[in-house]
């Protein structure tokens, strides 16, 4: 591999007249070029420093991918591709070559795209500052690599990875899609009111299905799909999980290809955990149980093991990351078990226990165990740990569950003056559905969504939002905020773009953290 090749400094005259040159000699290439798409992610720790992901349409490899980025933004009231007003440092590039790409969907009526990804590296600012940046590609025909690309995107407004001593604010949302999608202005607005009140989230976490699919018309409602979150997903970190709609009928490929998640050359993005501020993040394959196809014991076994070594790393550094989130897609609980066996449908057992199963067309009561198959139980891993919360999606709703372990609710529950749940020192982890982002399957409706009490037979369960709509009710459109206020509370707000309202919020008071016993 060559050493990658890097230009600091603001644009000299030579080169916008070499830009000038490349762009009359290939017109075309200036569109084939031009950077869509854009996404970040973090890496595996505060220190790491930002990955910006970005496509090209069609196959035409870059010379090189090029990141510009500004410590202060342009005045208030003026756009960000507006000049900045006053005194100040020159804007910072970094070129490189060998980070692009090529991805050619395996579909028919395929489309081809190239990814780029730069880290972002250099950037001297403190924690949580705001700064603005933009990439580009250089064109092929350029003689040598230069920082005045052929092409670059409009400027992106983002802020620095905080550090592990303040307040930790996330967004979650699960199953989001491109179309049916109403709560998707809200999480945009609610991301950008948070930057501007100078309280910015840290994260997103899409936990599992996205787009509706990745892979649907030749790959191009997985590009329409990054195109309509690229006002999120360019200004946080846009961290993904995958789901049973990720898997399509390559294995996955759209998911492994068009992300870069932290050790994606490894896991191609299956599994991968990150510490950001207060919180450790596990990301964890729930498919992996369910996909015989694609995945066999080995896999499992060496994920089992995988998510061990980070949970025994991540307990050794509560001191400064106190919470542990392990986040997948398929729950491990549900609202309504089977009659009143007191058990959940097979899909959820397998889930929990670490079943090697058949779906058919992804329906939880036609789960059936692969026979002769062993089991790879992921619960007893939360419990040994001290797994504080474990947030998945796959059903279309927002669920909250008590405290469980092998459907056994332990710790106390209680109620605050502002009605709001608090957990004291939960003896097990606290799991949540928040499926309900929005997408094509989501039932429409006259009515309001189910809300309240779950079935009385899910004694583990205590709030539903949006489960099982019958008659003429719709499901609730929402998404979650957590926020890691220090080292002993942590809070969960769920927000209902149906309702126009906070629909849930709950507490955990952990004054230790370790495993449960």
């Amino acid at each position: 591999m060559s050493t990658p090749k890097m230009t600091f400094g603001p644009p000299s005259l030579q080169l916008l007249l070499l830009l000038s040159a490349c762009w009359t000699a290939s017109p075309c290439t200036g569109l084939a070029l031009a950077p869509r798409r854009l996404r970040l992610s973090r890496g595996p720790s505060d220190s790491s420093p930002l990955t910006i992901t970005w496509a090209t349409e069609g196959g035409l490899l870059p010379a090189a991918v090029c990141v510009e980025w500004e410590a202060a933004l342009p005045a208030a009231g003026r756009g960000l591709d507006q000049p900045r007003l006053g005194p100040g440092p020159a804007p910072q590039q970094r070129c490189a070559s060998g980070a692009s790409t090529p991805f050619h969907d395996p579909g028919v009526n395929a489309t081809t795209q190239v990814v780029h990804s730069m880290e972002l590296r250099g950037v001297d600012l403190p924690p949580g500052h705001p700064f603005r940046y933009r990439v580009a590609t250089v064109d092929a025909a350029a003689a040598v690599v230069v920082a005045a690309a052929a092409v670059w995107s409009p400027w992106q407004a983002a802020h620095v990875p905080g550090s592990n001593d303040e307040e930790t604010r996330l967004l979650v949302l699960g199953d989001m899609g491109l179309y049916n999608v109403p709560a998707l202005p809200a999480l945009i607005q609610d991301a950008e009111s948070a930057a501007q009140a100078g309280a910015p989230f840290h994260a997103a976490l899409h936990v599992g299905d996205l787009a509706y699919d990745l892979h649907s018309y030749g790959g191009s409602r997985g590009s329409r799909f990054l195109e309509a979150v690229q006002p999120l997903a360019a200004s946080l970190p846009y961290m993904v999980a995958p789901g049973n709609h990720e898997a399509g009928p390559h294995n996955f490929t759209h998911y492994r290809s068009l992300f870069r998640m932290p050790d994606q050359g490894v896991t191609e993005n299956l599994y991968y955990s990150f510490d950001v501020g207060l919180v450790h993040v596990m990301v964890y394959n729930t498919e992996v149980f369910f996909w015989p196809d694609y995945f066999w014991e080995p896999h499992m076994e060496a994920m089992l093991a995988w998510m061990e070594a980070d949970l025994q790393a991540a307990q050794a550094q509560r001191a400064k990351h106190p919470w542990i989130l392990a986040v997948g897609h398929r729950p491990m609980y549900c609202a309504a078990p089977l009659g009143s066996t007191g058990r959940c449908h097979e899909e959820s057992e397998a889930s929990r226990n670490g079943v090697p199963s058949q779906c058919p067309h992804n329906n939880p009561l036609a789960c059936k165990p692969e026979p002769g198959r062993r089991a790879f139980p992921v619960e007893p891993l939360f419990q040994a740990y001290g797994v504080d919360l474990a947030v998945y999606g796959h059903i279309h709703d927002y669920e909250r569950y008590l405290p469980v372990l092998n459907y056994t609710v332990s710790g106390s529950v209680e109620r605050r003056a502002d009605n709001a749940t608090v957990y004291v020192s939960p003896g097990a982890t606290v799991h949540i559905t928040a499926g309900g982002a929005g997408n094509s399957e989501m039932r429409k409706g006259e009515c309001p969504p189910p809300q309240g009490a779950c079935s009385p037979h899910a004694t583990w369960c205590a709030f539903q939002s949006g489960f099982a709509p019958r008659g003429c009710q719709g499901a609730d459109h929402s998404y979650g905020r957590l926020t890691a206020l220090n080292s002993t509370h942590l809070h969960w707000v769920q927000w209902s773009h149906t309702f126009d309202r906070v629909v849930d919020d709950w507490w955990i008071v952990s004054p230790s953290h370790g495993p449960f016993a």
